[in-house]
């Protein structure tokens, strides 16, 4: 049998599904964009399924440089949440993360 037709008795979905991807990916050389066309698949789709498959290179985690103002973003968007959580005034927390954080907090 030719190596790119795939034998589907006994075979379960899930095993077809990963046949099919790794034959697109030797025809293609790893190159998701034809793999992506051949497969009729998403860019996200593809990632996942090459990532589940053990087929995608790790690469390097992207670097993310914050800023005072995002963490000062973030913490206006929970602080209420924090509070309850804390079972404080939400005051009494401005005060203390005031006194103690690296960033003012309005109230």
């Amino acid at each position: 049998m030719p190596d790119h037709l795939i034998s589907l008795p006994g075979r379960t979905l899930a095993e077809v599904e990963e046949a099919a991807i790794r034959a697109a990916f030797v025809r293609h050389n790893g190159r998701r964009r034809p793999m992506m066309r051949e497969l009729q698949i998403s860019k996200m789709t593809i990632l996942r399924k090459l990532s589940k498959l053990g087929l995608r290179a790790a690469g390097k985690p992207k670097v993310r440089h914050f800023q005072e103002a995002d963490v000062a973003r973030a913490f206006q968007r929970h602080r209420h949440d924090i509070a309850a959580e804390l079972k404080i005034s939400d005051p009494t927390l401005i005060r203390w993360i005031n006194k103690c954080a690296p960033f003012a907090v309005e109230e």
